[in-house]
């Protein structure tokens, strides 16, 4: 490069300050004129620098790099060059160590004659630090003062799962009990630019911390965006239990390490694994992008995960004791989760994320409780996708869920016992109140603030008016769906013809359409099932509705879709080599269709069951029968 004497204004600004060579040559490159360049640039410091054909960055190399700079190339190879150096800063840097550089990472040195490596990182840093670079089809966006969206083209997430993958997420690690690594978050969603606490109980070792996006990344499921480790972690004070009828189960642990959310999180569901090298622990964490306007954006179901969650003793379900009627009444998001912490993931979330993002749809994420707390959030996409269980809601997302059908937004459910308790959240969000127990309710009639099943009691809302369906409860055994209607768009192109059976698919919970107050539907797929609460049959079918506003509905109604995608459902299942097949193949097409706009335009209903106005109640309870279909999980 010429002397950097010359890469100065008329009047001594040194807006060029390096003369760091470009790691690559480039047709119609601009070392040579770098000169000429330099006196062509303005009296006073600029705000920004900006190079729409960046090449091979000789001049971004050779301007100050406290300038912000935006860059472009026609070359979409050559960005996702950039980006490679940009998201493998780690990994570079360990091979540069070795060559004697490595301490230099990350730096501008005014020095001649660094090496092809070291060129490449630092211009990939530069892009990671304080660039912005976008290309027509092949966008960059970095930036260490501002946190840009990421899923700002239509192929992101195809780009995203085509990064390298690490199997190794999941290696089998020992289950939560005493002496495991725990650790929870305290926040249940972040947003890009903002922080979340870990905080976490070990064993006087130091503990390794990893964070990984889930997604499918040909079959590894999971990436590594985050890998620290931290030391001596102490095991920190058990959990504080409150007596009846509460019987809230917390932590107040110390908080261990922050963990900034930047442009190397895109939004998804993560999974952060605690590891001191013989035990571990998961905690899940959802990071949403808020200005995003995806096709789809999906509700991760926090509130459920906690419902169930019985660390320290208590869940919404039952004590240490297992006794179903003295459960705890309030559960706290303060606490690390049982079993292995993503286990509620992975039985009824996982096989989703898989099948979306192996498709490329471009897809947002984040959870129930910012989504109540903000109910205009689902608008400006085109379906909203539920998870394989998603029980507890709250007030706000009913609100939010109907609001947005009512805006043209498809809602796909794709699970059975759906918005099924009305939930109250209390200190911050950080605890959930379901009494079920109108004696001690303490606010048995006012509409805003009870607990109770949606529909009954002084709640406002009927759920089966949302779903399609109602509640009908557990199944004395799984079922089979049958195609009853082919030639409909969810199965019309799947190889699946009138008659053929999807085995096993239907359990462990489910939803029927013989009461509840509901809109006509048509039925796809049929079963008769048998409950256990009930002796009698229910009719039991993946059906669907248009509302006015020209959105679609579609409840598969039954717990046990999403866990067959990934062969994960937690009782004995009837499943064959085929289930898994032709699940993935409609669901598809549901989240294809439901990506592309309002379904009643494309997709008008062709109702085979009437409208019901009659709203049937039943008393369903929390399975205690031992013919009920055992949870193996």
């Amino acid at each position: 490069m010429s002397d950097s004497n010359a890469l100065k204004t008329s009047n001594e600004i040194e807006i060029f300050t390096s003369d760091l060579s470009p790691f690559l040559k480039w047709p119609g490159g601009k070392s040579s004129e770098l000169a000429k360049i330099a006196s062509a640039a303005p009296h006073f410091t600029p705000d920004r620098f900006i190079d729409p054909f960046v090449g091979g960055g000789s001049v971004l190399l050779a301007v100050d790099p406290s300038i912000p700079a935006i860059v472009n190339d026609i070359c979409p190879e050559l960005i996702d060059l950039y980006r490679s150096g940009a998201e493998n800063r780690p990994e570079l840097k360990s091979e540069l160590q070795p060559m004697g550089i490595g301490n230099m990472f990350g730096k501008l040195s005014n020095k001649r004659g660094l090496s092809f490596a070291m060129g490449f990182v630092l211009l990939s840093s530069l892009l990671l630090s304080n660039t912005q670079s976008s290309q027509a089809s092949t966008l960059l966006k970095k930036s260490a003062s501002s946190c840009a969206s990421v899923d700002y083209y239509t192929n992101w997430v195809a780009k995203e799962n085509l990064k390298k993958g690490d199997k190794g997420w999941q290696d089998v690690v020992k289950h939560g009990r005493p002496g495991t690594v725990s650790g929870w978050f305290d926040k249940t969603s972040v947003a890009c630019g903002e922080s979340v606490g870990l905080h976490l109980s070990g064993n006087n070792r130091p503990v390794s911390i990893k964070i990984y996006r889930m997604g499918y990344y040909a079959g590894a499921k999971a990436r590594l965006v985050f890998s620290k480790t931290v030391g001596n972690v102490a095991k920190a004070p058990i959990p504080t239990i409150e007596k009846f009828p509460t019987h809230l189960t917390t932590t107040n642990w110390a908080k261990t390490t922050s963990i900034t959310i930047d442009g190397n999180y895109p939004t998804g569901i993560y999974m952060a694994r605690f590891d001191d090298g013989s035990k571990a622990g998961y905690a899940p964490l959802i990071v949403r992008n808020d200005n995003s306007k995806a096709g789809l954006i999906m509700v991760a179901s926090t509130i459920t995960w906690e419902a169930y969650n019985t660390y320290g003793g208590w869940s919404l379900y039952h004590g240490p004791d297992a006794k179903i009627y003295d459960p705890g009444r309030m559960v706290s998001f303060n606490r690390p989760y049982d079993r292995d912490g993503k286990s509620l993931y992975t039985v009824h979330d996982a096989g989703l994320v898989e099948t979306a993002e192996s498709l490329g749809l471009n897809i947002s994420y984040t959870d129930d409780i910012y989504v109540g707390a903000n109910p205009d959030s689902l608008l400006g996409h085109n379906g909203v996708v539920y998870d394989g269980h998603s029980e507890y809601w709250t007030a706000g997302m009913y609100k939010a869920s109907t609001r947005a059908r009512d805006a043209g937004v498809n809602l796909l459910f794709f699970g059975a016992n759906s918005a099924y308790w009305k939930t109250r959240l209390e200190n911050n969000g950080r605890y959930i109140a379901v009494w079920k127990n109108s004696t001690l309710e303490p606010y048995p009639n006012n509409p805003n603030m009870v607990t109770d099943k949606w529909g009954m009691g002084a709640t406002p809302f009927n759920n089966s008016e949302l779903l399609g369906a109602l509640y009908a409860g557990i199944m004395a055994a799984p079922a089979d769906y049958t195609v009853s209607d082919a030639s409909s768009w969810p199965i019309k192109g799947t190889g699946l013809k009138n008659g053929d059976v999807i085995a096993g698919v239907v359990g462990k919970e489910v939803e029927t359409t013989d009461m509840g107050r509901a809109p006509a539907v048509q039925s796809f797929l049929t079963s008769k099932i048998v409950s256990i609460e009930e002796p009698r049959s229910w009719n039991v079918g993946l059906v669907y509705y248009n509302a006015l506003s020209n959105a679609g509905v579609v409840n598969v109604s039954t717990m046990g879709w999403v866990c067959n995608i990934t062969d994960t459902c937690t009782w004995p299942s009837t499943a064959n080599d085929n289930t898994k097949k032709q699940v993935i193949a409609i669901t598809s097409q549901l989240l294809t269709g439901a990506s592309d706009g309002p379904l009643a335009l494309s997709h008008p209903v062709v109702a085979n069951i009437p409208a019901r106005t009659e709203l049937q109640k039943i008393c369903v309870l929390v399975c205690g029968s031992k013919t009920a279909i055992p949870d193996t999980n």
